[in-house]
This record gives structure tokens, sequence and C-alpha cells, in this order.
């Protein structure tokens, strides 16, 4: 399984050239609704630059409009689509659970967008003690690759999976990483592995920003009424 961890503005100003000696690729937050990370320019960049394959995330506010979400990801990218699907972080507590079908409709119209802008299928970071109260059971799911928590002793240790899927791609098995030695500021770091045979999802190869796609496309996003 290949090492890799998930970062934030949290962990403060990361030294890469430490973290790259640990890990052969990172989820970096881009946007938490409709803000931008305020690291995540630096990460992007810096990540590139020693070699650390990266995928950017959107933290999924329900309660924010879901085309302004899927907008300002586009534009935090800027053409630069990195080397990993976009993944979609659902875990937010703001709003009540379960979801009502509005909720349900926007948050499928925003990972259609990401797929249409990118021509990648994003895949969906989650729990299962979140996906089941806040989704219900959600067959639809199942069409997307699954990164999932689960804080284990070890990432040799199973995963306890959301009931949609039976297989993950993506592995965050423990909040408690030491920063130091991944050369963050934080105190603790989320650490993931890759499966050895993830499931199905389009294959791309190394750096290859498309630029076409991202402002003015991004100027159509609109979900559903």
């Amino acid at each position: 399984m290949r090492n890799g961890m998930d970062v934030s503005g949290w962990q403060g100003v990361i030294n890469w050239d430490i973290a790259r000696s640990k890990v052969v690729f990172a989820f970096i937050k881009a946007v938490e609704g409709v803000w931008t990370d305020r690291q995540f320019q630096r990460n992007w960049v810096e990540a590139y630059r020693v070699g650390v394959q990266r995928g950017a995330y959107l933290f999924y506010r329900a309660n924010v409009d879901a085309g302004q979400q899927v907008r300002a990801l586009i534009e935090s990218l800027a053409g630069d689509y990195g080397e990993l699907p976009i993944a979609v972080d659902l875990e937010d507590e703001q709003c009540a659970s379960p979801w009502d079908e509005q909720q349900i409709a926007d948050l499928r119209w925003c990972l259609d967008s990401i797929e249409r802008f990118t021509g990648r299928r994003p895949v969906i970071y989650t729990a299962r003690w979140w996906a089941s109260p806040y989704l219900g059971y959600a067959p639809w799911l199942m069409a997307y690759p699954l990164w999932v928590a689960n804080y284990v002793a070890s990432p040799d240790v199973a995963p306890v999976m959301p009931t949609e899927w039976a297989t993950w791609k993506y592995f965050q098995w423990t909040s408690a990483g030491n920063g130091a030695e991944y050369g963050v500021q934080s105190d603790y770091i989320d650490l993931d592995v890759e499966a050895p045979r993830p499931v199905s999802t389009p294959r791309y190869s190394a750096f290859m920003p498309t630029i076409a796609a991202s402002a003015q496309t991004a100027t159509e996003t609109q979900p559903p009424a």
C-alpha cells in the first residue's frame, strides 16, 4: 500500500521536503464551502515541486449553495487538477440529519459537476458514523470511489465501512500521526493509505493542467431548483 497524508491550514506551513520522505501522495484541502483554505496555494505548489502526488478536496457544506462551492473549487484549482481524483469531504454536522431531498439533490449535482468539469470521477470521503444518519441508505454512492475514515491501530486493520461500499480506494486510518515527522507545524496529522487494488476509477497521467474548462465553465454552475 502507498502511504499518504491529508492536510489543511490547520497544519500550518508545511516543510514538503520532509513530507516527501514519508509519503508519496497527499490530499490537500482546497475549499470549505466557498472559502479557499489559507495554505492551499502554497501546499499545492510545494507538493508538486517535491514530487508528492496531489489530490484536492472540497469540504462540502450542505447549508452553502452547491453552485458556489463548485465554482470556488474550480477557480481555486485554475486548471491544475492534480494527479489524484478530487475528493468531496462529507462530514459536515452543521445541518440536521438526515439531509432532506433537496440537500441530497444538491450534493449529487455537485459530484456530477466536478466530474464534468475535470473529466474525473471524484472520490467521496466519509465514515460510517456520518454517512448512515445524514445520507440514509443511498445506493447511488457506490458509483463513487471511497476514501474511508476509520481510526485503527494500523493501516493493516480493515476499516469499518459505510453501508453502501464493499471496497475502498483510500483509507484514513489515524488522525494521530506525529506532526514533526511529516514536516507539519501541528502536533498531529491525518495519515492515509491507498488500496493496492483500488476500485475502478479513470486513470490519468502526471501533471497535465486543463485550462480551458476552469473559469468559463465555472460561471455556468447552477444547482437544481
